[in-house]
C-alpha cells in the first residue's frame, strides 16, 4: 500500500505487474495495439477505487522512434501519441536508446512489450509484436505472484 505524502493516496494498493510497451509512431502494429489492444487491458487490470478495486496491474509506454524508422522519438511525438490513441498512461521517450532490451531477441521488434514483476523489478517477460493470450496468463501469473523464475 501507498504511504503517506506518496505519489498516489495512503492505502492505495500499489501494483504487482508493470507492463512495458515499447513502440515506434511509423509501426503500423504498435499503432493497432496503442488503439485496439491495450485500451481494453488498462481497463481490466489498473486500479480503480470506482469500477476495479482489485486491479494491480500499471502500464507505461516507451515511445522509442517518431514517424521515420531509426529516428529517435521526440517530447512532441510523445505528445501526439498520448492525444491521438487517449493514452491515459506515462509515455516516455529514449532519445539515446538507453532502454533498448529488445535486442535481447536479436533484433529490434515494434511493438516489444515487457513483464515487470515490481516486487522484484524483474523482467519477466520480453514478447516481440503484439502480446497475445499466453502473454496475458503471464500478466496473470505476476499479480497474483505464481509465475515460475
Amino acid at each position: 500500500m501507498y504511504g503517506e505524502g506518496e505519489v498516489f493516496p495512503a492505502g492505495r494498493p500499489r501494483p504487482l505487474a508493470l507492463l512495458i510497451d515499447m513502440s515506434a509512431r511509423w509501426c503500423s502494429v504498435c499503432q493497432d495495439e496503442a488503439k485496439n489492444v491495450l485500451p481494453a487491458k488498462i481497463t481490466k487490470y489498473r486500479f480503480d477505487e470506482a469500477n476495479n478495486a482489485d486491479g494491480r496491474g500499471e502500464f507505461m509506454t516507451d515511445l522509442a522512434e517518431s514517424l521515420h524508422q531509426g529516428v529517435p522519438a521526440s517530447y512532441s511525438d510523445a505528445d501526439k501519441w498520448a492525444k491521438g490513441f487517449k493514452i491515459d498512461v506515462p509515455v516516455v521517450v529514449d532519445p539515446e536508446y538507453q532502454f533498448e532490451p529488445t535486442m535481447i531477441l536479436g533484433e529490434a521488434a515494434w511493438p516489444a512489450n515487457f513483464i515487470v514483476d515490481t516486487r522484484t523489478m524483474t523482467i519477466v517477460e520480453i514478447w516481440p509484436g503484439s502480446p497475445n493470450a499466453s502473454f496475458w496468463t503471464k500478466y496473470d501469473q505476476v499479480i497474483a505472484g505464481t509465475w515460475n523464475q
